[in-house]
C-alpha cells in the first residue's frame, strides 16, 4: 500500500497572517476569554489598542509584537492569525506518520491525513514552544 500524504491548507488558511507560536497562542488565549465578556467589534477595538492595555501576560506579548512587528500585527487583525511553520518539524511529523499509516494499513483519505497531520504539527509545536 502507497500512501502520499498531502499537507495543503485551505485558502482561507493560507491568507491568514503567520506569526510566532507565543503569538498565537497569545491571540487564541485573549480572543477565547474576551469573547465571552464583549462583541467581537469590541474585540477586534482591544486588540488595535492593545499598546495601550498590554501590560501583562498575553496581552503584553501582542503588546512587544505589534511593537516590533506593526505590519505584521496589523495583517494578522485584518487577514486572521496561524502559527508559523517550523518547516523541519512538519517534515518530520509527515515522514513519522507516512511511515506508521503505511505501517498500519491506514486509509488514503489525503484529506483526513492532512488534517491529523496539521493537528499533530501545532500540538508539537505548542509542546516546544512551553520548552523554551
Amino acid at each position: 500500500m502507497n500512501v502520499t500524504i498531502n499537507i495543503t491548507s485551505s485558502k482561507e488558511e493560507q491568507q491568514k497572517v503567520a506569526v510566532p507560536i507565543e503569538v498565537y497562542q497569545a491571540f487564541e488565549r485573549l480572543k477565547r476569554s474576551w469573547s465571552s465578556l464583549m462583541p467581537k467589534e469590541e474585540l477586534n477595538f482591544l486588540f488595535l489598542n492593545i499598546q495601550l492595555i498590554g501590560d501583562f501576560g498575553d496581552a503584553l506579548t501582542l503588546k512587544r509584537f505589534s511593537r516590533d512587528n506593526p505590519t505584521q500585527y496589523a495583517a494578522a487583525l485584518a487577514h486572521g492569525w496561524k502559527p508559523q511553520e517550523d518547516v523541519q518539524l512538519a517534515a518530520n511529523v509527515k515522514n513519522f506518520l507516512k511511515q506508521w499509516l503505511e505501517d498500519h494499513g491506514a486509509s488514503d483519505d489525503p484529506e483526513a491525513q492532512r488534517e491529523f497531520a496539521n493537528k499533530v504539527t501545532l500540538y508539537m509545536m505548542g509542546h516546544f514552544a512551553k520548552q523554551k
